[in-house]
């Protein structure tokens, strides 16, 4: 029995020093094996939705140098996190998780809602932007396809800090990117163009106001033929004035009406067509 327990315990300490010695000595070539790396075939992040151009598995990989990372390092979570979350078209990494396959990852991505018009060099650009005003790349999108998206159009919006990736350093423009939200997808339907500050009167005080907005109506000839009143962006209504919903739904209810959106060029520079502050659309008589 002594002389089994004395070879047992033997034998347990060449495995152990006898392990050691052979994964110090091949351990690089083991971690670079192709199973034991990171690269673009064992990376794999949520299904990207169509309006994303760009691949944000091969941004991660470029940002982070992830290419050819062991599977075996601690930080490896850490870091492969920290190169999606830097993304502009990221809006939270909900999960990161190391398997000997891979890493997998869960990502909440950014929805353009709107497209701000500015004015660049003489020309009329947009730049997209979220539900909270976050600047997301305009490069992956031809001018085509701003037409999918709300316009907003607010007097020399400020754009010193301006970054893909962070909130438009102009409270004005996050209001209006709140009202484009609510819109969601049914904006069309109503024929909705634009999201308009209105400018307010030269005698109004400008501390603390919070901003008006007008919506631009579009018909069939791409012809603008309305101004409705609008009022605040949501969360901001002044007493008495209705959410957000309300007045969608009601302007939902009036696009039905055949005259809705008349041909031709009836866009009033005076005053507005409608008002839809309370939750009804009133016809604002001339």
């Amino acid at each position: 029995m002594r002389r089994r327990a004395f070879w047992a315990t033997a034998l347990a300490f060449g495995l152990l020093f006898g392990g050691r010695a052979a994964w110090s000595r091949y351990s690089d070539e083991l971690t670079a094996h192709r199973r034991l790396t990171l690269g673009a075939d064992n990376l794999l992040a949520s299904p990207q939705p169509p309006w994303i151009k760009s691949n944000v598995v091969d941004s991660a990989l470029r940002i982070g140098a992830l290419e050819g990372r062991s599977l075996l390092d601690g930080d490896l979570v850490s870091q492969v996190r920290d190169a999606f979350a830097v993304q502009a078209w990221v809006a939270d990494v909900v999960e990161v998780r190391k398997t000997p396959a891979g890493v997998f990852t869960t990502l909440d991505y950014r929805r353009p809602v709107a497209m701000v018009e500015i004015e660049f060099q003489g020309e009329s650009k947009f730049q997209p932007i979220d539900g909270t005003a976050v600047l997301l790349p305009g490069n992956e999108f031809s001018k085509l396809e701003t037409w999918n998206y709300l316009k907003i159009a607010v007097l020399q919006p400020a754009m010193h800090g301006l970054i893909d990736g962070r909130v438009w350093p102009d409270p004005r423009i996050e209001s209006a990117a709140r009202i484009a939200a609510a819109w969601e997808d049914r904006w069309a339907d109503c024929g909705v163009y634009r999201i308009q500050l209105v400018p307010p009167p030269l005698d109004a005080p400008t501390r603390n106001e919070r901003p008006v907005f007008e919506l631009h109506l579009l018909n069939r000839d791409k012809i603008l033929c309305r101004r409705v009143l609008w009022g605040h962006a949501p969360g901001e209504e002044s007493a008495g004035e209705a959410p957000a919903a309300a007045k969608i739904e009601a302007m939902l209810a009036a696009s039905r009406q055949p005259d809705w959106l008349p041909e031709g060029t009836t866009f009033r520079l005076d005053d507005f067509d409608f008002d839809v502050r309370t939750g009804e659309v009133v016809r604002r008589v001339p």
